[in-house]
Parts: C-alpha cells; sequence; structure tokens
C-alpha cells in the first residue's frame, strides 16, 4: 500500500511547518472482523491421559475462549480433582511445548496469539522460543511472539523476531546508565522475567530505580513502533543497524553521527526536569541519555522533509538514511533511538491535528504526581529536543495554538490509548452499545472522527471496544465536534464543539438496527436438590479473571494489525457444579441441572458445599459471546476420604481358561499387612496365597476353577471384609449359555465355538482411579453416559472358533427418557473404548451383539448415535436349489444390515466349510457352493447340511452334492 504524506501548515507563534508520515482517508469504511469459529462441541477435548493430574488441590492458569469451557472432575470420596476437559486451541504440539517452556505470566496471551496462525507459524516461532541462541532470551523471543499482532505474524519475516535481539546483551554491556536484569532462570522457574535498572538524576544525586517488567517488553523490547511493518532493512533489524551502522547502507557517511558514539559516555538517563535543550548544543559526557539520543536524531536529519523521496519512508532504518523528514521521521527515529538505547519510548499520535511526537516512561514524576509517560520531541530541522514538556502538542491549555481533539498512545501491536488529558483540558465519552433485545455487546468496534486541522472534512482520529457491558469509555480533548460509527452504525455527531467542555461527560447509546453475530448462548438450566457431602467442601479461589478482546487497526498502519485488549477485573459469565449426565446435557446444548450455579467476577475466595455424588463435575464457562477469559487460580477438595476401600479384579488366563488372577487393590490407603483371600465355588472354599506387586500397594495370587458355579472372592483386610462374586460355567463343544449374576448379561455359546471343555465367567469390572498398576484397570467411557457396569467376560484370548452371542438386559436401567437406540455396546481395547455393532430387540429390552472374541464391555447411551432394531425372523428367507445339476446356491434377505454366518456341515456334524461370515446389507444376497472344503478340495458326493445364523436367527437346510 502506498502511504501518502499529508503536511499540512501549523499557524503558530513561534512554530514551523510539521507533518505526519500516513495516509489520512475521511472515507474509511470500518469493516467487522468475524471471530474464530469455536465449533461445539468439538471445542472442547478430553486430557490425553486420565487423570490428568489426580491430587487434592488443583491450579488452573488457561484461557477459555467464547462459549467454550474448561472443566475439573472432583471424586470426594477419594478427595481429589483432577483436569478432565480443555479448550482445543488447535496449537502444533511444538507450539504447546514452546508455550510451557514461556514464562507462566505470558502463557495465556502467547495462547491468543498462536492459535490463530497456521502450524507452520506456530512450528516456526515455537523453535525459536525453545532453542534461542541465549536461554536468556527466550522471555523475550516468547513476548514478542505472544503481542506482535497476529495478522503481522501470518506474513511479516518471523527471524525480525530474533533479529530484533542481536547485539541486545552487547549493546546493554556497553551502556553505562542502564543494565538488564534477569529474574529467576528460564531452565528451571515457572515464572521468569527481565527488566531493566536506569540510573538517573535526583537534585543532584545519582539514583537507580528499576522499570516494570511490562514497560520494558512492550516499550524496549517490541520491534515495532506505529504505523511501519516490521521488516529486516540494509539486511539489519533497525536496533542493530542504528546502534552499530553495519548494514548494506550506510546512514553515517559524511559527517552524520553514528548513535553507539553519542551514548558511549553518557552515566544517566534524565534529570527529573523539563527541558528544551538547544539546537545547537554540543555533545558531553554531562548530558543524560534522552538528551544525547535527541541530539543523535537532531544532526542525523537536519532538515525537514524534502520531495524526494515520495512517499516518504516510515521505516527508521531508512528515515536514518534519508536524512530528512517532518515530525512523523523525527518521531519514528526517536522512539527507534531511545528504544536501542534501552530506554522505554512510544509514538504520541495528534492525527486530527498533523502532528506526532514521543513520551519515554520514568518512575518518578518531577512535578509531584505519579510515575508514567512523559513529553518528549525532536523538532523537525534539526531542531531543539523537548523532554517532560506538554507542549509539544501545542494546544491552547499549553500556551500554542490551536485546540486538539484526539491525542493517543500506540503500543506496538496496534492498541491505542488517549493520552489528550496530558496535553489539554478534556472531557469523558462513554458510548454504550446493546443488541436488538437489549442486551450488551462486548468487543464491539467504535470508530472515532473529528474535523481536520485547518479544515472542515472529518478524518478518523482512532479505534476502541466496548467492555462485558458493551461500554467504550476514552478521553477527548475540549472545544470539538466528534462523530462516531459503532460496528456498521454511523451515529453522526455524537458531541458539538460548544458541549464539549473540560470536564464533562457525554454518554452516548448506541442499539444496533440488526442482531450482532456471534450471539452468547442461551443456557437452560434447572437447580438441583442435593444433599451436602458431610465433612466435605471445596474451595474455590481465583486470583485474576480478564477478559480478552480484540481491537482491529483499519487505518494509518502499512499493515493493519488487531491487538488484544484486557479489561480488569473481567467475569466469568458462569461456573456451576454438575453431575455427569447434567455435564452430557450441557455439552449437548440441552437443558440441564447444576447444584450452585454462580458468575465470578475478580478475585474470589469462597467454600462451596461437595454434593453427596461419587463424582461430580466444576464447569467454567464462558458464555460472553465474541470475548475470551483468561482465568487463574485453584480449587481444592478437603474433607475425610472415605473409609478403606478395596477393589477385587479378577483376571481370568485369555487362553488357559480354568486359571484367575485375583486382584487385591486399596483404593483409598495402603493395608497395613497383606490381606486373606478365600475363593468359594458352590460352598467349597480355598485360600489364595497372595504376593505384593512391586511399586504399588496391590496384592495378587493365583487361583484355578474346577467347577461351574458362583464364585464368592472374600478379602480380609485388618477388621474389614470385602467381597465379589460372579458366575462361571465350564461349557464343552456342544455350546451352552452363562448369565451374570445380577440377570443383566447372558452369554450363549454355540456348538463347536470351542475345541474342548473352556470355563466362561462374566465379572462386574470396577472403573477405579485408586493407586493401582493400572495394568488391568478400566478407564471411564468416554463416549456417551455408561449404562450399568462394565463386565470382564472371558477368557478373552482367541480360543473361538466361531462368534459368540451377548445379550445386554436394559429393563433395569433408567434412560432418563432416551430412546433405546440410543444405547450401544462398547468394546474396551489397549486402553480406550470402542463401539462394536449391535442391535435392539424391544421386545425382550435387549441389546445384542455377536463377537469372535471376549473381553471387557460396557452399555453407554450415546444420543449421538443410533443402533438398529433387531431383524426379525419374518424378515429373512432362506431357499435352496436342489436337485440341480449346477452347485448348490443358498440365497437369503436380510431387512437391514446384520451380521450373517453360513457354514456347511457333513453328514456326521462336522465343519467342512465357511461360505460367509461377517455384515451384510439390506437386501438379497446369494453364496454358491462348488462342493468344496475349507482347502478347496473337491467333496464326495452326498448329503451335506448348511447352517445359517444371525443374531436371531439360527437355520439348518439340506443341501445335495451331486458332482
Amino acid at each position: 500500500m502506498i502511504w501518502l504524506s499529508v503536511i499540512l501548515s501549523l499557524l503558530s507563534a513561534g512554530e514551523t511547518e510539521r507533518g505526519v508520515t500516513c495516509e489520512v482517508n475521511p472515507t474509511v469504511e470500518l469493516i467487522h472482523r468475524p471471530s474464530i469459529d469455536w465449533t461445539r462441541p468439538s471445542d472442547l477435548r478430553t486430557v490425553s491421559q486420565f487423570p490428568a493430574e489426580t491430587t487434592s488441590q488443583i491450579g488452573f492458569h488457561i484461557l477459555i475462549p467464547a462459549q467454550t469451557a474448561y472443566v475439573l472432575r472432583c471424586d470426594p470420596g477419594k478427595m481429589t480433582v483432577s483436569d478432565t476437559l480443555v479448550p482445543d486451541y488447535g496449537l502444533t504440539s511444538d507450539a504447546e511445548a514452546a508455550i510451557t517452556a514461556s514464562p507462566r505470566w505470558l502463557r495465556l496471551d502467547l495462547t491468543d496469539n498462536l492459535m490463530r496462525l497456521s502450524q507452520a507459524k506456530q512450528n516456526t516461532i515455537a523453535d525459536m522460543i525453545l532453542n534461542p541462541l541465549d536461554p536468556r532470551l527466550r522471555d523475550e523471543i516468547a513476548f514478542q511472539a505472544a503481542h506482535i499482532s497476529y495478522k503481522h505474524l501470518q506474513s511479516m519475516n518471523l527471524s525480525v523476531i530474533t533479529e530484533n535481539l542481536n547485539r541486545l546483551f552487547d549493546i546493554d554491556e556497553e551502556l553505562g546508565y542502564v543494565e538488564i536484569v534477569d529474574y529467576g532462570d528460564p531452565q528451571s522457574d515457572d515464572d521468569y522475567y527481565s527488566t531493566t535498572s536506569y540510573k538517573g538524576l535526583d537534585d543532584g544525586d545519582t539514583v537507580t530505580y528499576e522499570i516494570p517488567y511490562s514497560i520494558y517488553y512492550w516499550y524496549v523490547i517490541h520491534p515495532r513502533i506505529t504505523d511501519e511493518f516490521p521488516k529486516i532493512i540494509y539486511d539489519k533489524f533497525w536496533r542493530e543497524f542504528l546502534y552499530y551502522d553495519n548494514g548494506t547502507t550506510s546512514y553515517t557517511a559524511g559527517v552524520y553521527p553514528l548513535l553507539q558514539d553519542a551514548l558511549s559516555d553518557i552515566e544517566f538517563v534524565w534529570d527529573g526536569q523539563r527541558h528544551v535543550w538547544p539546537a545547537d548544543r554540543e555533545l558531553s559526557a554531562d548530558m543524560g541519555a534522552i538528551n544525547a539520543i535527541g541530539w543523535w536524531v537532531s544532526r542525523v536529519l537536519p532538515l525537514g522533509a524534502q520531495p524526494v523521496p515520495d512517499p516518504r519512508p516510515i521505516q527508521p532504518s531508512e528515515i536514518a538514511t534519508d536524512h530528512d523528514g517532518n515530525c512523523g521521521e523525527c518521531q519514528d527515529l526517536f522512539c527507534a533511538g531511545l528504544r536501542t538505547g534501552l530506554i522505554p519510548a512510544l509514538g504520541v499520535m495528534d492525527i486530527n491535528e498533523d502532528h506526532v511526537w514521543n513520551a519515554f516512561w520514568w518512575p518518578t514524576d518531577a512535578f509531584g504526581g505519579e510515575s508514567g509517560w512523559f513529553p518528549c520531541q525532536v523538532d523537525l530541522g534539526g531542531g531543539v529536543t523537548h523532554a517532560a514538556d506538554s507542549g509539544c502538542a501545542y494546544d491552547k491549555d499549553r500556551g500554542g495554538g490551536k485546540y486538539c481533539s484526539m491525542i493517543w498512545n500506540w503500543r506496538g501491536d496496534g492498541y491505542q490509548f488517549s493520552s489528550v488529558e496530558t496535553y489539554s483540558n478534556s472531557c469523558t465519552l462513554s458510548v454504550h452499545v446493546y443488541d436488538t433485545k437489549g442486551k450488551p455487546v462486548g468487543n464491539g468496534e467504535v470508530d472515532l472522527k473529528s474535523e481536520r486541522w485547518q479544515g472542515a472534512s472529518l478524518i478518523k482520529g482512532y479505534s476502541g471496544i466496548t467492555n462485558r457491558e458493551g461500554v467504550f469509555t476514552t478521553t477527548l480533548g475540549e472545544e470539538q465536534n466528534y462523530e462516531a460509527e459503532v460496528l456498521w452504525e454511523k451515529l453522526g455527531v455524537i458531541i458539538d464543539s460548544a458541549s464539549a467542555i473540560a470536564g464533562s461527560h457525554h454518554v452516548v447509546p448506541c442499539t444496533l438496527s440488526s442482531d450482532y453475530n456471534p450471539q452468547a448462548r442461551e443456557l437452560v438450566t434447572e437447580q438441583g436438590t442435593y444433599q451436602p457431602r458431610e465433612g466435605t467442601s471445596l474451595s474455590l479461589q481465583v486470583d485474576s479473571c480478564c477478559d480478552l478482546g480484540h481491537c482491529p487497526t483499519y487505518s494509518y498502519e502499512e499493515v493493519s494489525s488487531e491487538s488484544a485488549v484486557k479489561f480488569a477485573p473481567g467475569k466469568l459469565t458462569d461456573f456451576f457444579i454438575t453431575d455427569l449426565e447434567g455435564l452430557e446435557d450441557f455439552l449437548a446444548e440441552q437443558e440441564f441441572t447444576t447444584y450452585g450455579h454462580f458468575s465470578i467476577e475478580g478475585e474470589i475466595d469462597t467454600t462451596l458445599d461437595a454434593p453427596l455424588s461419587e463424582v461430580f463435575y466444576l464447569v467454567f464457562f464462558n458464555n460472553h459471546a465474541d470475548m475470551e477469559e483468561a482465568i487463574s487460580g485453584r480449587i481444592s477438595v478437603t474433607g475425610e476420604p472415605e473409609m478403606l476401600a478395596v477393589d477385587i479384579p479378577v483376571l481370568q488366563n485369555p487362553l488357559l481358561s480354568q486359571y484367575a488372577d485375583i486382584w487385591v487393590v486399596p483404593i483409598n490407603e495402603e493395608l497395613a499387612e497383606p490381606p486373606e483371600v478365600t475363593v468359594t465355588i458352590n460352598g467349597e472354599g480355598e485360600s489364595v496365597e497372595l504376593e505384593g506387586v512391586a511399586e504399588t500397594f496391590n496384592y495378587m495370587g493365583g487361583f484355578k476353577f474346577t467347577r461351574s458355579g458362583t464364585a464368592t472372592v472374600e478379602v480380609a483386610a485388618g477388621d474389614t471384609l470385602f467381597s465379589r462374586t460372579f458366575n462361571v460355567s465350564q461349557i464343552a463343544s456342544s455350546g451352552g449359555s452363562l448369565t451374570s449374576l445380577d440377570g443383566v448379561v447372558q452369554l450363549e455359546v454355540p456348538e463347536s465355538c470351542v475345541e474342548s471343555s473352556t470355563f466362561f465367567t462374566i465379572i462386574p469390572a470396577s472403573v477405579t482411579s485408586g493407586k493401582t498398576a493400572y495394568a488391568y484397570a478400566v478407564k471411564t467411557v468416554n463416549t456417551g453416559r455408561a449404562v450399568g457396569p462394565a463386565y470382564r467376560i472371558g477368557p478373552s484370548g482367541d480360543i473361538l472358533s466361531t462368534p459368540v452371542t451377548l445379550r445386554f438386559s436394559y429393563s433395569g436401567y433408567d434412560l432418563v427418557g432416551a430412546d433405546p437406540s440410543t444405547l450401544a455396546v462398547m468394546r474396551y481395547l489397549d486402553g480406550e473404548w470402542f463401539r462394536i455393532p449391535c442391535y435392539i430387540d424391544r421386545n425382550n429390552s435387549v441389546i445384542s451383539a455377536t463377537v469372535d472374541r471376549l473381553g471387557t464391555f460396557q452399555v453407554t447411551s450415546d444420543f449421538r448415535q443410533h443402533t438398529p432394531d433387531l431383524p426379525s425372523m419374518t424378515e429373512v428367507e432362506v431357499t435352496t436349489n436342489y436337485p440341480s445339476e449346477n452347485d448348490p446356491l443358498i440365497s437369503f434377505a436380510v431387512a437391514r444390515e446384520v451380521e450373517v454366518s453360513v457354514e456347511v456341515f457333513d453328514a456326521s456334524g462336522r465343519k467342512v466349510s465357511t461360505l460367509a461370515k461377517g455384515n451384510f446389507s439390506e437386501g438379497e444376497h446369494v453364496i454358491r457352493w462348488k462342493g468344496t472344503d475349507m482347502t478347496g478340495k473337491s467333496l464326495a458326493k452326498g448329503i451335506y447340511f448348511c447352517r445359517l445364523r444371525t443374531p436371531e436367527i439360527d437355520e439348518t437346510l439340506k443341501l445335495i452334492h451331486l458332482h
């Protein structure tokens, strides 16, 4: 984009012609910025290792995007709380590692910026953070990555980030008035940072002071000054180029001084007094650094802006080599010189009155106020240098010749904030923005305009955004006319010059003419009744809570930016406690039940009752329509844990079915002494010898099944007796069945399924997170809601010759109004749950599945899944065409997709061939048998039998083989 210079004359006594280097366009249109698409429910991801952190207290420091949640799981019985669901930022693994390696105070800002970049950009920046040339630079690199506008990071040469820091420590070593100070170790500490320590003069005495680290990073380290796009010029970034003049082009050729030489003997920054240093002063060692850098600028830019080049440069390095410029060039070079000299500085803008200058940060105000920004300026044409001179704006209230309208400071990411009260009498404006329903609109852009100085046309001043209450507040200069645009609404004149009286406050309401997108979610909740768990409580502490908006900048920039704006204290719209069902309903955007529901604003420290529930969930939900929430704190569960609890897993050998391992697993505390275990089957008991399991609190012993019946495992641990009871059945090759002790699960083993007598078991499987080996532990299902317990059905090895059928009765479970089609059978395999094909038998309230291998199974209810009904017998037909001169054909039709097995047996009952085994789609199917066995060998003529099976049908038909 070509930037035009606008040069306006300044008619005031003693003032020379000035001009800013930016495009002034009175017809700039506001373009609404679409928000990131946080599609639900994929905006939440389960913590990869569950539980990610199981402890009585967990700290959180997290960014919650708009309409997204952070969920903690609390188990009051075990006195534990852990991460369960966290926002999915779309970060690469390298980016996540870089964020973790960065200072804690910077991580949320870094997350906010990186998640808006491509994966390639994320990884490039991550490599810079993780592998700096000097570990001391990690925080400076991370800060730039977090606070250069993401719109610039998307297209800029990312090497600017590291080139900006080249020779930083060398410059620091050379300068006598400043020292970079590092706190903490980037290699080992969680919250390290850097800042600068300076020497100043106070009534002639040398004093030492440090600046806040935020000032150091934003206004010493940040590579952007005002409207320029960060670039490498002359093969160097401006910090190194201006100090050493070591680029491909020289700015010191001839009579122009080197910044390094100008600062070589300087021993202090400033004396805290207002100054206007004369233009013809000589460089001396008793100058302060601000004076010396101002002298350097006046010598490098001895002339006002010349007709050539046009447009005028805005990059500090190009300005230095051009050796001329008006106030815009003087501002950019003075600010770059101050930052190169490690002095915090920024650009001050008064676009409407066609003037710009600088300000530097100082901790002690010589005029009795607080620390802050002090105006400074180098007059164009090699003029005087001002320090702490509020007359830089030339406002009539400070002895100038004009009334200033909008004066604002420019932060490196593009954020603009008013500072007019430093230079002029001022009034206050508050714009209140509402949607069509009268609700406040947060993160809404407000664009302000006023007349051009010595002209009637309106030009843009600066922009801002509304807070969560829909309010944008700023200060403005007196006796000026002001117009505003809010998003797409043109408000026209909101304050006229007669009303813009010093000290006045103007409140302007704006109701949008159409709905603002996105919209906040309408939560429908019901306050549940619950019994508190006696002696157990939750402690919730929030140390900080900030609303985070994003403000676009649509003009006066080489490349448009967008800044992150924090509003503190922030407000998390919804914090609530719910159970698993309530959490699922919340995630499904349905009505849900809560046990406590309130908002969090700023800092809080409160104690909550814990519901009398096995497990419950703590949900932090950000229901702002278009603002993120940065929140930090901790939550803990206190009280007495439950009495001694023991889990008794029984793990049957997957191949040698008569053997099983009996485990004893303490859930909440270590056993004082080894337990005693007895297994009783049909009244006959047998002791089990246990051994401790290495590196755990667990015990394990072997047992051998010798008969069928009901087995009871009794564990005596101290004075407490625990037991587990289950059914075991010895089934021969003729087939048989087994039903679980609770009557919920039925296992049907068909004829010839096993070659020899085999022990089958159905054992309820505890889902536990105690101090266990995890070798046997079954995780909670992560898809849908568990219906009843999980069951271990064994043996689980590859021993079945034909599939077996599992039937789960759901008649005894409350489906909470859900249709049975939402039920599904899940298999637990390699630490994860997987859905397997199954069917609903509505007549018998059963869900059935055919499997070729046993294991651990669980019925779940998931509204996002649909399980088909079991085909009825009338929907299946089986026919054959014999006698025939051709091979026999077996045809059948199914009403819907179903698992089908087709096998051929000889007259003795021996299986000779398997013609089909698997799922068949709806419709007719034909299978040809060529009279061969499973090896392809032709069989003798005679009578054979075809057996066709589905989960509901078991048909046998005669086949005649004539060839």
